[in-house]
């Protein structure tokens, strides 16, 4: 139904169909992605034109356990394109200054699905809502793929169905971010300040503190913006939902790498982890007689 030769004009033609005019002319993500993942499956099992011809039908024996697991075959397809893409001349002069940062970060939350992070970082992963609920949470040196990984395909949030499954198990989730927005200072990059799910944490967060705490957040709470423009690089304190934050517009990120390697920290990320699995590990075994804790000064 649309042109073979053209997406980009292909994908605005079913855009339009859900645009929200009284949002300020928004789109309904998960619908488009309903729509193109619907078509995606048809051609594949139906097939598509005069002949008939199955989309990537090669996928249909090498696939075939995942298939028949019920992993959705546009899933399955969202993690082949992702995984065929190489990274560009960007990558290649930020990578070291970006791999550098591991020994200053806490913990990750992204709801991208590549694994560009694990590539660069050695961070304990969780997938998913189940496996932040599952696995033994230590608040450090960890990364939270909140909605999924390209890893288990089945994971990603991305139709409208995969989104009803995951509000209907964000409680704990959000439980999660708050205390992790509340415990650290909080850098967002490659985010939209006026995402959705952010605005509801944000809502949270003023619930949860008196007046006289909010201004606090002002240096908590960073909002990193990608800018073309180098003359328009610059540090501003916004306000959303009554939370006050700082905004910083950046045309080139290693000016941020730079500037957190900074901190010194007395202690890794990975040691403090060890230490605290180690207590954690003897704070709930079953037999503490067999446990010996020996304390030096630090």
């Amino acid at each position: 139904t649309y042109p073979e030769s053209d997406p980009a004009f292909a994908y605005q033609s079913i855009a339009q169909q859900y645009l929200h005019t009284k949002k300020g002319n928004s789109h309904d993500l998960p619908l488009i992605t309903d729509h193109i993942a619907g078509e995606y499956r048809k051609r594949f099992f139906q097939g598509y034109g005069p002949d008939n011809k199955k989309l990537d039908e090669h996928f249909q024996k090498i696939y075939k356990d995942e298939i028949s697991r019920g992993v959705d075959v546009f899933h399955i397809y969202l993690r082949e394109k992702i995984s065929s893409y190489t990274y560009n001349t960007v990558y290649e002069k930020e990578k070291d200054s970006f791999r550098s940062l591991h020994m200053y970060i806490s913990n990750i939350i992204t709801t991208n699905f590549d694994e560009i992070i694990e590539e660069n970082f050695d961070l304990i992963k969780y997938i998913g809502q189940e496996g932040m609920l599952l696995g033994g949470i230590n608040n450090i040196d960890e990364l939270y793929k909140i909605h999924g990984c390209i890893s288990a395909p089945e994971s990603i949030v991305l139709t409208s169905k995969d989104y009803e499954k995951f509000n209907k198990k964000e409680k704990y989730l959000s439980a999660k971010i708050l205390t992790l927005f509340l415990e650290y200072p909080i850098i967002f990059m490659g985010y939209s300040i006026t995402d959705k799910n952010i605005i509801s944490i944000l809502d949270d967060i003023k619930v949860c503190l008196g007046d006289s705490d909010i201004n606090s957040l002002r240096e908590k709470i960073i909002f990193i913006d990608f800018t073309d423009d180098p003359a328009k690089e610059g540090i501003e304190y916004n306000s959303i939902k009554g939370i006050p934050m700082t905004h910083v517009k950046l045309n080139d990120y290693v000016k941020l790498y730079s500037a957190l390697s900074v901190i010194k920290n007395k202690y890794p990320a990975k040691i403090l982890r060890q230490l605290q699995e180690s207590v954690r590990s003897l704070r709930i075994t079953e037999n503490p007689g067999k446990g010996t804790v020996k304390v030096t000064n630090l």
